[in-house]
């Protein structure tokens, strides 16, 4: 009978900066994903599933009004969940 193997699937979330330090220092959704993704490849697994982290009303009400208390410097933004699964070999 055969043993059921053990798959180490990982889930890593990506978030990027918002606000006008987000903005200057050229953060954008694109280039967050991209480094995500290239750090869980080099960590050794192979992207399964990019799927968006949203938020519910009360992240919502707290990334508006960190918003509003730092002048518009600086807020957390949704990110996305990457879901990984180890290389074979």
């Amino acid at each position: 009978m055969d043993e059921p193997t053990t798959i180490n699937n990982v889930v890593r979330r990506v978030s990027y900066r918002g606000g006008w330090i987000g903005f200057f220092t050229g953060n954008s959704k694109r280039r967050t994903l991209e480094r995500g993704i290239q750090d869980l490849n080099a960590a050794g697994h192979r992207v399964m599933l990019v799927e968006k982290d949203e938020w519910g009303w009360i992240g919502k009400l707290l990334s508006i009004l960190l918003l509003i208390v730092t002048l518009g410097l600086f807020t957390f933004e949704e990110g996305y969940l990457v879901i990984g699964e180890p290389v074979d070999g």
